[in-house]
């Protein structure tokens, strides 16, 4: 009898600086949680990692002289060094850099860009930069800034491409639905179900935001020399390209497949 596969992940880490006790916090809950299910006798794949790109990790290291890279790679190798101490029981740890994940990042992304659910344009929204993250302006807090982090915004305007996740609406609140357990808590889920139902034409989720190349240590869109994947789709992929399912490209088309006869 196959046994029962659990899989789980902590937030991919960003190491814009030294680690704080957070960090430990939510690593020591999911490794309590893989060992549990392990001791259940099941198939477990228990993932942590770093973020290592982004405009924060750009700054930091121009303000010290350095390149990215030379940046973040002290501070990763103290998020090693402390699961280490504390006996995390990860199964791998992803680095954004890696060349296996840049590898899973371009091939995904070229396939959905051919199936037609990606698109170039232009997007305007308002950014925070220490935050990564565009906002529309009923999101502002009531200082007209960031909601998360309460700094200034300021108005962007970028070549982009865009993710058509309006076209898929309808099956997430569906399935949503019908597996109320699908996400958790409740007030996630009613988020979830609330972000989904305002997504329209205008509104498609941005994908990758194009920059110059040269300025950062990014993963480069296959064929266009500006185009860089950029964090809000990155986070998706690198959860799961430290994974065996996506060394083998043979069932990311199985997946993507299995969407298309669905739609």
């Amino acid at each position: 009898m196959d046994k029962k596969s659990f899989y789980i992940t902590t937030p991919i880490y960003y190491p814009s600086a030294k680690l704080h006790i957070g960090h430990a916090y939510c690593t020591t809950i999911a490794d309590s949680v893989a060992r549990f299910h392990r001791l259940a006798d099941e198939e477990v794949f228990f993932l942590t990692g770093s973020d290592e790109h982004g405009q924060k990790i750009q700054q930091k290291a121009e303000e010290q002289g350095i390149t990215p890279i030379e940046y973040v790679n002290p501070i990763v190798a103290g998020f090693q060094n402390l699961w280490k101490l504390l006996n995390i029981s990860n199964d791998d740890f992803i680095r954004t850099t890696e060349k296996r994940h840049e590898k899973v990042v371009q091939e995904v992304f070229r396939r959905i860009y051919a199936k037609g659910d990606i698109y170039k344009g232009a997007y305007t929204g308002l950014y925070c930069t220490p935050c990564e993250s565009y906002w529309t302006e009923h999101q502002l807090d009531e200082n007209g800034c960031c909601p998360d982090c309460h700094r200034p915004v300021q108005e962007v305007s970028e070549e982009a491409y865009f993710f058509k996740i309006s076209k898929y609406a309808d099956r997430l609140l569906k399935y949503i639905e019908e597996n109320p357990d699908f996400i958790q808590p409740v007030s996630r889920r009613n988020e979830m179900i609330n972000f989904i139902k305002q997504l329209n034409d205008t509104e498609m989720y941005n994908v990758i935001l194009v920059d110059k190349a040269e300025e950062l240590e990014d993963i480069v869109v296959e064929n266009d020399a500006t185009g860089l994947i950029v964090n809000s789709y990155n986070d998706i992929t690198k959860i799961v390209s430290g994974t065996s399912i996506m060394s083998d490209f043979g069932q990311i088309d199985q997946i993507l497949n299995t969407m298309s006869q669905n739609q």
